[in-house]
Formats: structure tokens, sequence, C-alpha cells
């Protein structure tokens, strides 16, 4: 037992989950502060007041009284006024359960005219009874919610830098949210938008002491937050870094060249015929080299490519050796016709696929069919039809193929009647 309390240990105590989901935070607290255990702190605090001490004393853990005892309590005595409090309010409440007990630190704010009192007790239930096991009385020159309350008043220029950041930081994340949205992003634009919404390592301050802390690992909305967690606790100025709109900014440019180059290219010469159709293999006619799972309708369009068009390659990172596995297990399991099996495969090495790198095969008259536009090259174009990404969940009723065979036969010129 001791006469005195330390602020932090009486803030620790302030701290009382669902407060700021409360329309009235101060009633939500007072329902969760036990109401017994709230009047046997009360009646020992007006014991206390009123000298005395063998009652306080008797509600004492036994473990917990020494020869100090009484004069702790006439030392705390001497601190609380004689009048009585004009008004009385729980200001913290923590409760900890357990299988055989309960413990309430329950924390309360006396007002005695222009003075206030913090009292501080922490009661152990066990069965029917109710011990006192911690006593702590603090006077203060002014209550909690003045001192707390929100003010940029006399305050330091790190109130005032945070302050601003707290503006500017949502003002930055929203500004590139809406881009992000009126961007055209080929592939998981929510994901996109999520990412930009976000701010990662979280910077904290204590509007009321200036004390600063830092949470790596946490991520905050709009990049910014202010919160308190009880009616008269500090308020906490959360500041984080808006990683996802800073990347995506970086990011835009590019997703504006990719959205203005036209999607699905017409040949230069209108109904000019193809002599070589260079194929994707991973994402375009299969799944991946793992799974292989065969694109719905892949049998019909390799026949109607090999019908229509001269000469089909494949355009593939697979090495040949797998290749040959692939299709060998393709042909076996019905997916394509045995023909393709010995379908010619091009070495591809280098960020793109050089059509020029193709064998015998003009350019102009030269179609990759691929669903990575990064891998094309930039001159070339004109000469690329691309495809939707076949990934999972790998949906049966997937119709790409058909809508790129329509693509070859009427912007192409590539018919299998030919």
């Amino acid at each position: 037992m001791t006469c005195r309390l330390r602020l932090p240990r009486i803030a620790a105590c302030l701290a009382v989950a669902g407060l700021l989901c409360s329309c009235d935070p101060q009633a939500t607290l007072d329902k969760i502060v036990p109401k017994e255990e709230a009047a046997i702190a009360k009646d020992l605090v007006d014991k206390l007041a009123a000298k005395d001490y063998s009652a306080v004393e008797e509600k004492l853990d036994p473990r917990l009284r020494t020869p100090e005892t009484r004069r702790k309590l006439e030392e705390m005595a001497r601190l609380l006024p004689a009048e009585k409090p004009s008004s009385i309010r729980a200001v913290g409440a923590n409760i900890l359960s357990t299988e055989s007990t309960k413990t309430s630190n329950l924390t309360f704010e006396y007002q005695y005219g222009t003075g206030w009192i913090l009292a501080n007790a922490v009661l152990e239930r066990h069965a029917d009874t109710v011990t006192l096991k911690e006593l702590h009385i603090l006077p203060r020159t002014q209550s909690l919610e003045e001192e707390n309350r929100f003010t940029l008043r006399a305050k330091s220029a790190s109130h005032y830098l945070v302050f601003g950041l707290a503006i500017a930081i949502p003002l930055f994340v929203l500004y590139a949210l809406v881009l992000c949205i009126r961007t055209r992003i080929p592939r998981r634009k929510w994901l996109w938008i999520l990412f930009v919404m976000v701010g990662f390592f979280e910077v904290q301050f204590n509007w009321t002491t200036g004390a600063w802390g830092v949470q790596a690992f946490a991520a905050a909305l709009f990049g910014a937050a202010f919160t308190k967690s009880g009616p008269v606790a500090p308020y906490i100025r959360t500041l984080a870094i808006p990683v996802g709109a800073i990347v995506f900014l970086a990011r835009r440019r590019a997703f504006q060249a990719r959205s203005a180059a036209p999607r699905d290219p017409r040949p230069s010469t209108a109904g000019s015929r193809v002599d070589v159709l260079a194929l994707d293999l991973e994402g375009t006619l299969i799944s991946n080299a793992v799974s292989q799972i065969p694109r719905p309708g892949l049998w019909g369009f390799l026949e109607f490519c090999r019908q229509a068009v001269p000469r089909l390659v494949l355009y593939t990172s697979v090495s040949e050796e797998k290749v040959r596995e692939i299709t060998a297990r393709l042909v076996a399991d019905g997916a394509v016709p045995p023909w393709f099996q010995e379908i010619d495969c091009i070495k591809w090495s280098g960020p793109k696929k050089d059509l020029a790198a193709i064998p015998d095969a003009p350019l102009e008259r030269t179609v990759l069919i691929d669903d990575h536009e990064e891998y094309v090259v930039p001159e070339q174009r004109g000469q690329w039809l691309p495809i939707a990404w076949f990934a999972a969940p790998y949906p049966s009723d997937d119709t790409e193929l058909d809508r790129v065979r329509r693509v070859l036969e009427e912007e192409w010129g590539c018919h299998a009647d030919r």
C-alpha cells in the first residue's frame, strides 16, 4: 500500500475496450464497472476521509498488512478534503477474471470545489469475499477531461507537425485512391484499391504528453487515425506511411501507357493472311507447366489454327524437354490432337518474345498470342493478339479461345477453309 500513485499507473487503468464504439463512452464505462465492487471502493474512500483506519485495514488483504500500514493510511487521509465531493465519476476500469477470482482495478475521479482527487482501488473477489489489494490517492489541480481535451493552444512544434500530417496524409491517400479508381489496371484492380487505402508502419503520438510510440507491424486506413481509449483518456494521433499510395503513383504512368495501347491490334493490311502463329503455352493454352490443365476448347482451337495458318510454333519459357513431356501427356489425355506433340518450339532468351527470333518467319506476317503484355516487344505490338490469363480456379466455361478464333477470322483474315 502506498499513499502516492504515479500518473502512468492511473492512466493504465483508463483503457476500456469498446468505448470508441459507443455513442456515450461514460455510460459504457459505467456498465463495465462492477456495481458491488464500485460501492466498496467508494465506501473505503469515505472511511479513509473519515479517518476510520480500522475499517479500511479490516478490508485489506491480511497478507499485505504491515506495521507501516496505519502510517500510510494516515498520509493518504491527509490528501482528502474534509468536505464532501461535489461529483464522483468512474474514469477507469480493468477487470480480470480467472476460474476462482475476479480482480477489479477501478479508478474514480472526485471533484471538491476547484480541486480533484483520483482514487484507485484494486479489489479481489474470491467466492463471496471481497478484499482490498491496493489503494492509491492522487490530488490533482484539474480534471482528467480538461487535461486530456483536444486543443492547439500552447502546443509544441511536434503537435503542429503531427496535426498537419494528420490532414495531409489522408488527403494524399484520397487523391491517390481517386486516381487508382479512374486508372485502367489490367489485373486485380481491387487489390490495388485496398493497397492504396492503407498506410503501414504506425507512429503514435500522445496529444496530452507529447510522447511518441512506434508499431512497425501495423496498418491504418487512409494513413491516419485519432482515437482515445476512454471518456477521459488522452487522444492518440496515429500516423502511417502511405506505402500503397506512393507505389501506385510511381507505377501509374506504366498503367496509363499500357491502357493507351490497342488491346486488339489489327494487321497493317486489312484481310492479309498470317503465315506464322506463335502460341504461348502457360496461361494461354494450359494453366501452367505444373498442373497442366488444358484450357476449354483447346482441341478445336488448335485444329482451326492448323487449318487456317501455314505454320504454328510454341513460343514459351518452358524448356523444350518439358514441352515434349507436357504435349505427350495432353495427347494421351485426349486434350489436343496427336500432331500437337511434334509442334515446333522456339528457344526464348531475354526479357521479350522477339518475333524476329523465329526462323524463316516474315515479321509482318507473324502473330503472337500471349497473355502477358510485358513479354511483347514494343515495336511489335501490332503483331500481338492478347488473350486473357487462364488462372485459378480455371473455369470450365472459359471462352477465350473461341474469342481469339473470331479475332483471327474477322481481323486477320484467317479461315479454316483457306
